[in-house]
C-alpha cells in the first residue's frame, strides 16, 4: 500500500514539474510586458534618437537548435509613415497605416476594426520566418504600433499577444492596455 502511494505521488510530482505545464513568466522590455509561455524568450532594441521613437521587440520561442523561431510575436513602435496622410486623426489614421501595411503582406484581408486596433491576415514578406500572420495596427501623429503574430503550430503567441501591456504612457495609449 505504501509502494502504490509513493509510486502515485512521484507521478503526480513528476506531473506537475513537467516543462509544459509551467505557468506564463511575465517580462518586461522598456515599453511593453507580456507573459511568455515556457520556452519562449524575447528581445528589443530601441534606437530612438532626438525624440523619435524607433522600438522592436521580438518574443517568440525557437526550434532545438535555436536557429529557427517556431513561433513569434514582433512589436514595433514606428514614427510616423512618409507617405501618409498626416493631416489624418484617430481611427482614420490608423486604418490607412493598417491598409498600407496589409498591402506589404501576401494574400492579405482587408482590415478590420477590433477593438482600439485594425487588424488583418496575411504573410509578411521576410525571411525571418515564413508563416501567415494576425496584424495588429494603431496609429496617431507621433507614432505607428505594428504588433505581428505567427504561430503556425498554436504555440501560444495568441495568449502572448492577449497578455501584452504598454509600460510607458505611448504604449499604453497606441495598444490600449
Amino acid at each position: 500500500m505504501i509502494r502504490m502511494t509513493a509510486f502515485w505521488m512521484l507521478l503526480l510530482f513528476a506531473l506537475l514539474a513537467a516543462p509544459g505545464n509551467a505557468p506564463a513568466a511575465p517580462m518586461e522590455f522598456l515599453h511593453f510586458s507580456a507573459d511568455l509561455p515556457n520556452g519562449w524568450s524575447g528581445e528589443f532594441q530601441d534606437t530612438s534618437d532626438n525624440g523619435v521613437e524607433r522600438y522592436m521587440l521580438v518574443m517568440g520561442v525557437r526550434d532545438e537548435a535555436e536557429d529557427v523561431y517556431r513561433a513569434m510575436v514582433s512589436v514595433f513602435l514606428l514614427p510616423p509613415l512618409p507617405d501618409v496622410d498626416k493631416g489624418g486623426t484617430g481611427d482614420d489614421l490608423a486604418r490607412e497605416v493598417a491598409e498600407k501595411f496589409a498591402g506589404m503582406q501576401v494574400d492579405a484581408s482587408e482590415p478590420r476594426k477590433e477593438g482600439r486596433l485594425w487588424t488583418f491576415t496575411g504573410e509578411p514578406r521576410t525571411r525571418t520566418f515564413k508563416a501567415r500572420a494576425v496584424t495588429y495596427v494603431n496609429a496617431d501623429a507621433r507614432n505607428v504600433l505594428v504588433v505581428i503574430c505567427q504561430d503556425p503550430n498554436e504555440l501560444g503567441a495568441k495568449q502572448v499577444f492577449e497578455s501584452l501591456r504598454g509600460l510607458t504612457e505611448r504604449g499604453k495609449e497606441l495598444l490600449g492596455r
